[in-house]
């Protein structure tokens, strides 16, 4: 399965995991890694925390590439 896309896309992560999702799942990107301070903020949930993360990572990238998509992604 190819599917095009206009913009680039960037995976705002260096995890192998994701990677290799997004390859088997035909997309063609970029790695960009993005470098974020993963500190816990008190009262956080879990969920809170790795989609604060995620969020974080995406920003920062796609500040860096704003004509691209940008995906950030976190796991805990």
């Amino acid at each position: 399965m190819h599917i095009s896309l206009k913009k680039q896309f960037i995976l705002a992560s260096a995890s192998p995991r994701r990677k290799e999702l997004l390859r088997s799942a035909g997309l063609k990107f970029k790695i960009v890694p993005a470098s974020v301070r993963e500190n816990y903020i008190s009262g956080e949930t879990p969920r809170q925390h790795v989609r604060r993360l995620a969020q974080n990572k995406a920003e920062l990238i796609a500040a860096k590439y704003p004509d691209a998509w940008v995906l950030g992604a976190d796991t805990i």
